[in-house]
Parts: C-alpha cells; structure tokens; sequence
C-alpha cells in the first residue's frame, strides 16, 4: 500500500503551447493554487488544450472528469499567462471539490471519456471511380470518444462524360450516389482511418439511340489520413485524403461491347469541410 505521489511532469493530455510555458508551466499553477501538486491519487482526470487563435489570443478547452461527473470549461484572453492562470484557477477548484486524496491500494479506475456527438458537411473530389475527376458533396454524422471516431455520411458526386471513339459528342454521363462509413484513431495531431464505401453509378446516354448501360453497384474499401482543427468551442474544420481500392468495378458498354467506362481499380479521394458539436 503506498500513498499516490506527485506527478514526475504533467500528464500528457495537457496540451500548452510554448510560449505560455508549456504544461509544467501550467502544473506548477495549479500546485501554487491548489496548495498542493496534482498527484496520481487524485480522484479527478483532467484534459487540457490551449492553442492561439487566428484572429488573437488564446482558447482553453478544459474537460474534468470526477465522482460527480464530467464537466467542460471554456477560457478565453488575449494574454498567454492570464488563460493559463484562469485554467490553473479552474483546476484548482476541482480538486477542493473533489475528496482529498489519501492511501489506497493501488487499483486504478478509469472514467470511461464522454462520448460526443458531431455533424457536418464536406465537399471534395473523387478521382478514379468516375470517367473523369469529379467534385462532390457529402453529409456525414460522427461518433467521437477519446481517441476513436466513427463516422457514417452519405455522398453524391457530380456526373464525368466518357465519350466514344468514333463520336466525342456520343457516350455516357456517369455520377455517384452513395454512402460511406469510416472508422478513425487518433494519432497525434493526425487521425488513421479506414473504411468502406457503397453507391450507384448512374449512367444516362447521351446522343446515344439504344443504350445499354444502367444502374450500377460500386463499392470499396478505404484508407487514409485526416486532420481536423477546433475552434471556438463547438466548431471544427478538417481535411481528408484517403486511398480507395473499388471492389465492385461494373462497366458501361454500347450494344456492341465497346466500352465507354470501367472505375479504376485504386483511386483517391480528397475532401474538407465544417463540422459542429452537438451537446
């Protein structure tokens, strides 16, 4: 049986920025505060993350977790050292209102982290699954806690032309309507994600007197990076480049066999957009 002892350098979840000191800064504010160091034995867990503002200042997002639950703190100034002050003040209080640490036996029980909940639209283009690279939209919900992410969106992207040989004005106009679910981890400041894809390519004749092309099933697997940016509390901007590897590759062709399109079988996919918390 041992008593929790002091933290060795402030916990890792405490992003501070250089020119405010950094997080022992900001951990030996909240000794001073507190009256005493944040040990491992304190009943509260505690996330932390200051970063400048483009237009100026600073913004501190600060999540606590204890007995009585979890709570979020939003601290704003133009000055380094008062936000860090405010969110050492705002530590502080937590741990009066927590019990007082004392000897336990060395078991250690996590808080699972609060699950949030997001909404947002992304615009991007398709390269590999329509004749020609193609811009599109998407509208995606995504389940977030800790360092998981879970995303569900549906997508469409505006139809590619593939002409004939014998006639550029004759072919087929090929767009994609569908949906597409991805998982995420975050891993620093990036997130790795993977994923799948499912859709239909519309194929509509043009200048064409008997067709044969109709709705087609597309689908693939995914993979690739994303990074996003927090800001003003709620809102979020974030950019996404992934791999795509179609599995279903249906071909368009005129009564005659001859092909006007087949999606490739590796294609790219970029995108980046606006998403919000919804508390």
């Amino acid at each position: 049986m041992a008593a929790g002892r002091a933290r060795a350098s402030a916990p890792a979840s405490w992003r501070v920025p250089a020119e405010c000191g950094g997080s022992a800064a900001l951990a030996a504010r909240v000794a001073a505060q507190a009256g005493r160091p944040l040990t491992d034995a304190e009943p509260i867990s505690v996330d932390v993350a200051i970063s400048a503002r483009p237009a100026g200042g600073y913004l501190a997002l600060v999540d606590v977790i204890s007995v009585r639950g979890a709570a979020r703190r939003q601290v704003e100034g133009a000055d380094c050292g008062a936000v860090v002050d405010a969110v050492a003040l705002v530590l502080a209080l937590a741990m009066a209102d927590a019990p007082a640490p004392r000897e336990v036996a060395r078991s250690v029980v996590v808080a699972a982290a609060p699950l949030r909940f997001l909404v947002g639209g992304v615009v991007g283009v398709d390269r590999g699954a329509l004749p020609a690279p193609a811009p599109g939209a998407a509208v995606v919900i995504a389940l977030v806690r800790g360092a998981w992410r879970l995303e569900l969106g549906g997508e469409v992207y505006r139809a590619a032309f593939a002409s004939t040989a014998v006639d550029p004005a004759q072919g087929v106009d090929v767009g994609l309507l569908g949906g597409r679910a991805r998982l995420c981890r975050r891993v620093g400041p990036v997130r790795a994600c993977v994923g799948a894809a499912l859709g239909r390519l519309e194929g509509r004749p043009v200048e064409l007197d008997a067709p044969s092309t109709e709705s087609r099933r597309w689908s693939a697997v995914t993979a690739g990076v994303g990074w996003s940016y927090r800001f003003a509390g709620r809102f979020a901007i974030g950019l996404d480049v992934d791999g795509v590897a179609a599995i279903d590759r249906p071909e368009f062709v005129l009564s005659d066999d001859t092909r006007l399109h087949q999606p490739a079988a590796v294609g790219v996919r970029m995108g980046g957009g606006l998403e919000v918390e919804i508390r």
